[in-house]
């Protein structure tokens, strides 16, 4: 047993052993240090499973007609948790999972000394006897391992246990249990740190050590810059409190879920003693990386108005520069192009300034060459490539719209979702030119061909120029469609669009479900207007795996593939001889989502919802 192993066995224990949290204790933000860089807490575990329950896919698992597969499943995962941990834990799995109760929160922290900090907190003061009971068995193991080290270590008023990999200090792991509460952390500064905070110490009084003399002026000064570490709470990080500010604008109750990811300082304190990630991270002025200040979210579930609830938001330095302003998003809702048919599982669009867009990205390549290399490149490489002016015909002709949609076959023949992209233009004759001049130049790749009144090009592939086009494994294609340049990952999904297109089938601008979300959408933000828009439909994805569960032909794509891969093996073994539900069984747990995001002054604003059962 190693300490890596212990950690994950103490911190499975207090995920699992958690009580409802005490109002006396400051919650985990205020406990945890200013250099967090990653947190995910939920304020009850309890409740947090009991909504996740509650919710559409949990009333979907508790289905009667989905009981021959979630005891299947359930099966499994008993298997797996008796063969490796049950021996560890002496607790049933059912007794383990009955557990989960209160506050429950796991951070990373950014330490200039080593290796990031891992703190995880629960409180399980319901379960005092169990908690301490897996405790005990997890100190004896420890100890009975010779290459383990286990020690107890004064913190003022608490007693920590340290688990040492023999005596390195820099791989440890010490946990404390304080009214019911168990931290573990694999760094007592940090630990010392936290409970000082409980305390309400003042900052002057949060000295760290056991008041010996140092070994060395080095060490002195070493011990003098850990001493200004952890002073602050995560609450008191501006990134933080101002991410949170946008996350929880007048939430009527605390989230079941809440994440927060300071993305530069995850580099800087998992890569941060790495010389190339050093080196790149040297860089990050001049992208204006370092201008990305934090993103986080906060999630409700099965609330009484939303089956879920989704609030984020990327907080980003103003003004913005490089990358960062690369990115910015033009406002105005982009509404479904004609082409796109009800009936899709994800629907997606954004809106840009192409030309900005792409003298944005010029000034920041230049930056690092000279002046003018960019436009040099492109013409050197995509110009030359593609046989048209790249800049003045496909950038300059692009409306700055963009979309992204997976659907399905219909029939399960295909074993996944097919996405299509596309890139709106101003002149659709000029981009059948630019789309003809192209197929020119590349005559064995791209196979002119009709559909109805709509020429299109197939994407042959090498290895498929001598099949006949029904017995290809895939079929790309790519045309102008309503005003758009549209690639299809099949055959199958671009007859769809153009049947959408011509009217013969329903659409999805037309359609109730699109038409409910963007009116719930355009509530939600109090009418702002939005830089990207989601919809999405579970349905679609259901049906498709229902048909391709029972579909002789999928279920030999399957098998062909289990020798060499772990999943499918699983898959095939679940589903094998399995009682499947019926469509009108699953359907009736499906409701459709919807998420937009804002570009505001400090960042974007994300806000998310799926709609409850029955509305």
């Amino acid at each position: 047993m190693t300490v890596r192993t212990v950690a994950a066995l103490l911190m499975t224990l207090v995920l699992v052993s958690t009580s409802p949290a005490q109002s006396d204790r400051p919650s985990a933000m205020r406990l945890l240090p200013a250099e967090t860089v990653l947190m995910v807490r939920t304020a009850d575990a309890g409740l947090l499973v009991e909504r996740l329950q509650g919710s559409l896919s949990g009333q979907m698992l508790r289905d009667p007609s989905m009981a021959d597969l979630t005891e299947r499943a359930w099966g499994k995962a008993t298997e797996a948790y008796e063969a490796n941990v049950r021996g560890l834990l002496e607790l049933d799995l059912e007794d383990l999972l009955r557990l989960p109760q209160g506050e429950v929160a796991f951070a990373m922290i950014n330490r200039p000394y080593g290796p990031p900090g891992l703190v995880l907190l629960a409180d399980f003061s319901e379960q005092p006897r169990v908690a301490l009971q897996l405790a005990e068995k997890l100190e004896n193991l420890a100890a009975e391992n010779a290459d383990l080290t286990v020690t107890e270590q004064q913190l003022r008023s608490d007693t920590a246990t340290v688990v040492r990999d023999g005596n390195n200090t820099s791989r440890s792991v010490a946990f404390v249990e304080r009214d019911g509460v168990f931290l573990v952390a694999n760094d007592v500064i940090i630990l010392q740190r936290t409970l000082d905070r409980w305390d309400g110490l003042p900052i002057e009084e949060l000295v760290v050590g056991d008041g010996s003399q140092p070994e060395s002026e080095e060490t002195a000064a070493e011990d003098a810059e850990i001493a200004q570490l952890y002073l602050q709470s995560l609450a008191e990080n501006p990134s933080f409190a101002a991410t949170m500010k946008e996350v929880l604008p007048g939430a009527e109750e605390p989230p079941q879920l809440l994440f927060f990811i300071d993305p530069i300082g995850m580099v800087e304190a998992v890569g941060g003693r790495n010389t190339g990630v050093r080196v790149a991270m040297a860089t990050f002025p001049a992208l204006g990386l370092n201008g990305i200040k934090g993103f986080g979210f906060g999630g409700w579930v099965n609330t009484e108005q939303w089956d879920s609830l989704l609030q984020g938001h990327l907080l980003l330095e103003a003004p913005r520069a490089g990358v960062v302003k690369i990115a910015r998003l033009e406002t105005g809702v982009v509404e479904p192009p004609p082409y796109v048919p009800a009936g899709v599982e994800n629907f997606g669009s954004f809106r840009v300034d192409s030309q900005r867009l792409f003298d944005d990205i010029a000034t920041t390549y230049d930056r690092f060459q000279y002046a003018g290399a960019f436009r040099k490149l492109v013409d050197a490489r995509p110009t030359k490539a593609l046989g048209i002016n790249f800049e003045k015909e496909f950038v300059g002709n692009a409306s700055g719209n963009g979309f992204w949609i997976t659907s399905y076959d219909g029939e399960g023949r295909l074993p996944q979702g097919q996405t299509s992209l596309g890139v709106g233009v101003l002149d659709a004759a000029a981009a059948q030119e630019s789309l003809d001049k192209v197929a020119e130049k590349y005559p064995s790749i791209l196979e002119p061909a009709t559909l109805g009144a709509v020429n299109y090009y197939r994407f042959v592939p090498r290895p498929f120029r001598d099949m006949p086009p029904e017995e290809r494994p895939f079929s790309p294609c790519v045309a102008i469609l309503d005003d758009t340049l549209v690639s299809c990952q099949s055959f199958e999904q671009f007859e769809q669009f153009v049947q959408a297109s011509d009217g013969t089938r329903e659409r999805l601008v037309d359609s109730l479900q699109y038409r409910l979300v963007k009116s719930r959408l355009s509530r939600l933000t109090e009418g702002r207007p939005f830089s990207a828009m989601h919809y999405s439909d579970v349905a679609p994805m259901i049906k498709h795996f229902l048909a391709r569960a029972s579909n002789d032909e999928a279920r030999q794509w399957r098998e062909e593939r289990s020798d060499r891969n772990a999943f499918f093996a699983g898959v095939n073994e679940l589903l094998d001889g399995a009682e499947l539900p019926s469509e009108e069984a699953l359907l009736k747990y499906c409701s459709p989502s919807g998420s937009v995001i804002i570009d505001t002054p400090t960042g974007w604003r994300l806000i998310g919802f799926s709609f409850k059962g029955g509305q």
